[in-house]
């Protein structure tokens, strides 16, 4: 009995060709999205919280005033890129008059506060926060201190040439 022939031409054989010939485009299509899908992301600026080592590189705080009350200063963007949601802290350090025989009792505190942003490429934007009183205390004076300790920078995209024969103006 001869073998049967699985290489046989007619309808099947014709539906075999386009099926190879469909998995072979749809194959070519899946490589060419793979390909290009990483590009697509790419294309949207990233943001990121900077790490805590290149904050004096990012963002200064300057002008800092402490009244009863309130706290307030300005933030002074350094990149080229835009800041969100910066955390600051405010330390009241209690500096004993007689450091030799400090008291037990150090009212030395620390307030944390968000400004949220966004501040612009090389923008300044002043802050006020709420700060509690402090006590009044006859064995020592305070220090406040205001710092940064979080920080997230958003890269601002791109813009795209004005069309041809636009005349650009700049205020």
């Amino acid at each position: 009995m001869p073998a049967p022939c699985l290489a046989k031409r007619g309808r099947s054989g014709t539906f075999l060709a386009a099926f190879h010939r469909m998995r072979k485009t749809s194959l070519l299509a899946i490589a060419l999205l793979g390909a290009l899908a990483p590009a697509a992301v790419d294309a949207e600026p990233r943001q990121q919280i900077v790490p805590p080592g290149r904050l004096d590189s990012v963002v200064r705080i300057r002008d800092v005033r402490v009244t009863d009350g309130e706290i307030s200063g300005t933030i002074v963007n350094l990149t080229s890129d835009e800041l969100r949601d910066l955390r600051l802290r405010a330390r009241d350090v209690f500096l004993w008059r007689n450091e030799m025989r400090p008291g037990t009792d150090d009212p030395s505190r620390a307030e944390e506060f968000t400004i949220a942003g966004p501040i612009p490429p090389g923008g300044a934007v002043p802050f006020t926060a709420p700060h509690g009183p402090l006590p009044q205390r006859r064995d020592g004076d305070f220090s406040t201190t205001v710092e940064l300790t979080s920080v997230t920078q958003q890269p601002v995209a791109a813009q795209a040439p004005p069309p041809v024969g636009t005349t650009v103006v700049t205020p």
